[in-house]
């Protein structure tokens, strides 16, 4: 784990690895606590709360989970499972319910500010495009305000170089994804490359945001696809299938075989990209329980109008 000594303290922990990971106070504490607070924390003169040490853990590419154990009191414990239960609301399109429980969630006094307040944030900005009929440049307005909430000064050009927590993280791709789906192609992909860069210089322990990764992988690769960078498209394809194969990332694995099929098929392969179609939904089928996406029904749109002849959805 990053091959660190061992520490007798959260804050003495912190120190070392934000030195080792050549952070300043400053730049890890924004959005979080005051700088001053860190100080104190990594000093050991106050109590190092896990709604402080989580993100901070996470901009430091860790694993919160693998570094340290928490002492939960009841409203620790009662709103963790609530943020994991509104996600997979969202996730599943249980809208409604992920409403309500954000509602309650609101009511603990440490969701009302700083990291915890950014998470509802972000949370929000889902349950209202989920009602609403918004563009994808609205989206990405909306998206950026959130971000600012953490970043007052976030600026795209700085995104390959900044700790980011997992929400944090989650923000940006959002807001590369609806630049893409925008038609802004080139301010697509110069964010998911600089997301990517981040991931490789900041990640220490590569499962941490290994899911984060390959989806940005895969949205990078179509983005190239779009541009009709064949042979940037292909390069990221690669990277990612191998990424996927060593990471467990099934998912992302049979996204990118259909990135490549489309890919095949625009240099004029259509014999292999026909082969990487039927594979990935075959694939699709094994690992995700007959559950089809809606990544996965583009893919299947996308194979019916290159393959009409061999499809039939």
């Amino acid at each position: 784990m990053g091959n660190i000594p061992a520490c007798h303290s959260i804050g003495e922990l912190i120190a070392t690895l934000r030195k080792d990971a050549g952070i300043t106070l400053r730049a890890l504490a924004q959005g979080i606590c005051s700088h001053t607070n860190l100080t104190k924390i990594e000093a050991g003169v106050i109590k190092a709360h896990m709604h402080y040490v989580v993100p901070l853990l996470e901009r430091l590419g860790r694993d919160p989970e693998l570094y340290c154990n928490f002492f939960l009191n009841r409203d620790d414990f009662e709103s963790n499972d609530l943020r994991d239960e509104i996600e997979r609301d969202i996730y599943d399109a249980k809208y409604e319910d992920a409403a309500t429980k954000l509602k309650n969630l609101k009511k603990y006094k440490s969701y009302g500010s700083k990291a915890n307040l950014f998470f509802v944030k972000r949370m929000e900005l889902s349950l209202y495009a989920s009602a609403h009929d918004i563009s994808h440049d609205e989206m990405v307005n909306r998206s950026i305000e959130v971000m600012q909430t953490a970043w007052p000064d976030y600026n795209e050009n700085e995104i390959y170089r900044q700790p980011l927590s997992f929400d944090e993280v989650a923000v940006v791709s959002r807001i590369a994804y609806h630049c893409m789906e925008a038609g802004k192609l080139k301010r697509a992909s110069a964010i998911y490359e600089a997301l990517i860069i981040n991931y490789k210089d900041r990640c220490v322990d590569e499962e941490y945001l290994a899911g984060s990764y390959a989806s940005d992988i895969v949205n990078l690769s179509a983005c190239y696809g779009r541009m009709e960078s064949r042979i940037e498209a292909m390069r990221v394809i690669e990277e990612g299938l191998l990424f996927c194969k060593t990471h467990n990332r099934f998912v992302d694995q049979f996204l990118l075989l259909a990135n490549k099929g489309f890919n095949l098929n625009k240099r004029g392969e259509s014999d292999l990209s026909l082969a990487h179609y039927a594979l990935c939904f075959y694939a699709a089928s094994l690992f995700n329980g007959g559950h089809e996406t809606r990544a996965v029904r583009i893919a299947k749109q996308r194979a019916f109008e290159l393959h009409k002849t061999h499809f039939t959805f």
